[in-house]
């Protein structure tokens, strides 16, 4: 990997970049605001998962099944003709169906976009949906796409109508795009003009913002974590290398740049991956080997963050299990970080967090933990450890004892620690 990586950070001042927080705040606004405010343009690298967070802010508003409803509309634009928000159709047809004289070919909305007829007394309600909440609309590589299809897009964004079609008043238009550079290939045509329409944002994630934002909580459907625990835990430890790594001048080898890269987007795929492999392997008695976690894992992120990743993990495993146990019940006699080497300890703590993933923590427990982390005598890694063995274990937030006693005993053997207590 050469120095040339893709910066989260915008080159352009006068754009302010945001984290997660910061992002959903101006979704908020846009949703809140409606017609009365600017359109928002997120700017963002490729892979952040600009995407998941206008989602998010979706199911804040309207619900967890908020895309199923249609209350989030998605164009990739670089996919889309003009014609494609307009479709055919015949009007007038006699009651059997049959084409009479008032036959006549017409186009009417895509059926998602919530238009309705300028002579509709009835058509904004209708549009805004049952509750009149409205919805998003999520114009996405707007800088990349056709001038035509970025001429209709504005007739919307600043008229919010089209010929005799008009938007619903609680609808609102949100867009993202790469940035000019991000990629190698693809023509870009953003022009001040077309920016002049948006309030404009760069979304620049760091890895505690998305750890903290959505990574570490984020669950599915089946009520299990989206991204495995190892994963965070390696990104954690390696996140300056590999949270994200697009580098343009790293060729495939077909030619132009490289097509596959770590990225918030595809950590997020290989968890997904894994565990679909996980399932399978379980449902049919077979061995998950290395090869096979190294190779699903490489196929979403490429092959030397999967191989760190597998180092990560055969380190893991090497810790005898008996010295965890003893962090937990006798922390005196637990393994320190004497004679480890940085890996080595990056593998110990994540052992010893993930040892009791699947337990509840007893008090005598938690402050067990907390005695080990004094004695290491390492104030970066008692950070880490208290933040992922919080992640794990997000109860301990709501404990009394956890939130006063401990960590204040913490913060005293540690008073440098102070500015990160969370």
């Amino acid at each position: 990997m050469s120095d040339n990586r893709v910066k989260l950070e915008h080159m352009n001042p006068e754009i302010q970049n945001v984290g997660i927080e910061g992002f959903k705040e101006a979704l908020r606004d846009s949703v809140v605001g409606a017609q009365d405010i600017n359109p928002l343009l997120v700017w963002g690298a490729p892979g952040i998962g600009k995407t998941a967070i206008v989602e998010d802010v979706a199911r804040e508003f309207f619900g967890e099944n908020a895309k199923q409803q249609r209350r989030i509309i998605d164009y990739d634009l670089m996919t889309m003709a003009p014609e494609d928000f307009f479709l055919p159709t015949v009007q007038g047809k006699t009651e059997n169906g049959d084409i009479g004289p008032n036959t006549r070919a017409v186009r009417v909305p895509d059926a998602p976009l919530p238009l309705y007829k300028v002579d509709d007394p009835d058509g904004d309600a209708k549009a805004n949906g049952p509750d009149g909440k409205g919805g998003i609309i999520f114009f996405d590589e707007i800088a990349r796409c056709s001038t035509a299809v970025q001429n209709v897009c504005l007739k919307l964004i600043n008229e919010r109508r089209i010929g005799d079609w008009i938007l619903g008043s609680k609808w609102v238009m949100v867009a993202a795009a790469n940035r000019e550079g991000d990629e190698e290939s693809g023509s870009y045509r953003f022009t001040p003009v077309l920016g002049n329409r948006f309030r404009q944002i760069n979304f620049a994630p760091k890895f505690e913002d998305w750890n903290n934002g959505w990574a570490a909580h984020a669950k599915d459907f089946e009520g299990e974590f989206i991204i495995q625990r190892e994963i965070l835990a390696f990104i954690r430890f390696n996140h300056d290398k590999y949270f994200y790594n697009l580098d343009p001048e790293v060729k495939s080898s077909v030619g132009g740049s490289n097509t596959i890269f770590a990225s918030p987007r595809s950590w997020t795929n290989a968890s997904r991956a894994l565990k679909v492999r996980e399932k399978r392997s379980l449902a049919t008695r077979s061995r998950l080997l290395d090869n096979d976690i190294e190779s699903i894992v490489a196929s979403q992120v490429g092959k030397a963050a999967a191989s760190g990743y597998m180092g990560f993990l055969k380190m893991m495993r090497k810790i005898d299990v008996n010295e965890i146990k003893a962090v937990y019940t006798d922390p005196k006699k637990a393994p320190t970080f004497n004679s480890l080497q940085l890996d080595e300890k990056n593998a110990l703590v994540a052992s010893v967090v993930f040892y009791k993933s699947k337990e509840t923590l007893e008090e005598k427990e938690q402050e067990n933990f907390v005695n080990w982390l004094i004695i290491l005598k390492d104030a970066p890694f008692a950070i880490k450890a208290m933040s992922m063995i919080q992640e794990v274990h997000p109860s301990l937030k709501q404990s009394d004892f956890w939130e006063n006693d401990l960590k204040a005993k913490l913060f005293d053997s540690y008073p440098g620690l102070m500015g990160g207590r969370d």
